[in-house]
């Protein structure tokens, strides 16, 4: 960690931009799916496809581009791969065949595989380690709001556009997005020695092998997962076929889920010093948060109260997601 003068508050708004139109880019589908569906003729495997095709590339990425981050820094990292998601909104908004689709979604995710990574980098570069869960909180709340925005916004901008005008629109603002961080973060700081691709992979092998990190990522991978392949798209179809909801009231659902999730991550981010002095820590916040999620999880599909259980799974999986980050920083 280096000092630097410059209050978080200035460089938040550029890292959260890009950080909020990750978060909508892979909940969108959600919304939308009953469009594809009927404009498309997509059965659900292809709709799975689409959907999916975003988070493999999203996951392929993640070692090459925190090698680019270590590297290069996040000011120049950041802008390059969101100007890539934004071609891949572009593309997503004028093909119609199921493979090209499915590249365009596969741009997007690529594109956005350092929206969170990069003001991560950031924050552990240039922010002292009692700050940085709080910080993380706070750009975790950006994340929840592109994740309200994808609900009944959504289902509202659908009413007066299309979904290939809604991706244009998104098209252009992640290309405004790139363009702010460039001209709003500084260059991070220069080291006396650049490692080399060898040291780089030395760090990636050494994170594989050690032990807390296969005591976190299955468990993150497995609530993690399951819960953006909800929030992400089968949610909207569910409660659509199972419940017999029209799209608004779907729609309305997840909001109080991203509303639930939105509040999680705002009480991290005011809480977590505050918790970590009373001896609550980030791994107890995780496994609680994780066993919690499933158990709701489970209710919701075995015929409890959907929005309840929904919401409560959402709120429990925000504490997993932040303080899953954090403790990934200290593991750095």
């Amino acid at each position: 960690m280096s000092s630097f003068a410059t209050p978080f508050a200035r460089l938040y708004p550029a890292f959260a931009g890009g950080f909020l139109l990750s978060y909508f880019f892979r909940s969108v589908n959600a919304v939308i799916s009953p469009d594809l569906t009927r404009e498309l003729a997509l059965k659900p495997a292809s709709l799975g496809l689409l959907t999916s095709a975003y988070f493999i590339a999203f996951a392929a990425l993640q070692i090459p581009a925190g090698m680019l981050l270590d590297r290069y820094g996040p000011r120049r990292v950041e802008p390059a791969l969101l100007a890539i998601a934004g071609t891949g909104s572009l593309l997503f908004a004028i093909v119609s065949d199921v493979p090209s689709l499915a590249v365009a979604r596969a741009l997007i995710g690529a594109g956005c595989a350092a929206s969170l990574m990069a003001p991560m980098k950031a924050i552990v570069t240039w922010y002292p380690v009692a700050r940085q869960p709080s910080l993380a909180g706070w750009m975790m709340v950006a994340g929840g709001v592109g994740a309200l925005v994808a609900t009944t916004p959504l289902e509202l901008a659908l009413r007066v556009a299309s979904w290939r005008t809604i991706f244009i629109a998104l098209a252009a603002l992640t290309y405004a997005a790139a363009a702010f961080i460039w001209l709003r973060i500084p260059e991070a700081p220069k080291h006396p020695e650049t490692p080399g691709l060898a040291l780089q992979w030395a760090g990636v092998k050494t994170v594989f092998t050690h032990a807390r990190f296969w005591w976190i990522a299955p468990l993150g991978g497995v609530v993690m997962g399951t819960f953006m392949a909800i929030q992400g798209l089968w949610a909207v179809p569910w409660l659509i076929e199972v419940h017999g909801y029209d799209r608004a009231v779907a729609a309305r659902h997840l909001l109080v889920s991203g509303l639930s999730t939105l509040a999680g991550y705002t009480l991290i981010g005011m809480l977590a010093a505050k918790l970590a002095r009373l001896g609550i820590h980030a791994r107890h916040l995780f496994a609680g948060g994780s066993l919690q999620s499933s158990a709701d999880c489970r209710r919701a599909i075995c015929g409890g109260r959907s929005t309840v259980s929904v919401r409560r799974s959402t709120r429990c999986r925000s504490l997993c997601s932040t303080t899953d980050s954090g403790k990934s920083w200290r593991a750095a």
